[in-house]
Order: structure tokens, then sequence, then C-alpha cells
């Protein structure tokens, strides 16, 4: 089940404009407002990590981001030398 993004759209605008945010914990795929493009959902990242596109996701699926999102983590614990299911 996908983690969904959370956030009154105050909580949002005040953090887009560098004020703070509460960003609990998230991994996997993210759903919330806006479009596959559109950036409405805020992301906190650490140095060095990368994140993918939608349309790249649903491309590693056949269409389908499930599919999609499940290819991508295989991928993920393979370069990392864990186990890939």
């Amino acid at each position: 089940m996908p983690a969904r993004f959370v956030g009154s759209n105050q909580e949002v605008q005040m953090a887009a404009a560098g004020g703070a945010m509460n960003f609990p914990r998230r991994t996997g795929q993210i759903e919330g407002p806006g479009t596959e493009t559109s950036d409405d959902i805020p992301a906190m990242l650490s140095d060095g990590e990368f994140v993918m596109t939608a349309k790249a996701v649903k491309g590693a699926g056949n269409g389908s981001r499930e599919q999609g999102f499940r290819k991508m983590y295989d991928i993920m614990r393979s370069f990392e030398g864990g186990a890939v299911a």
C-alpha cells in the first residue's frame, strides 16, 4: 500500500515558503495531491539519494506503477547487497 502524503494546504504553502513542516518518515511509493509531474508533494532527502519520476516507474512496470515500484525496489536492493524479492 503506498504511503499517502497528508498535509493541509496551509502546511504545504508554509513549507514551500521555507517554513518548518512535520515530515513523517515514508518509504516506498508516495501518493498525494497533484499530478505525476506537478511537484506538489514536498520531500526530505538525504545527501546522495535520488528520486525517480512517475513516468520512469510506470515504464519499469510496463505501464503499471505498482509493478514498476516493485521492480525498482528489487534493483535498489540488489545494488545495496540485500535480498531481492
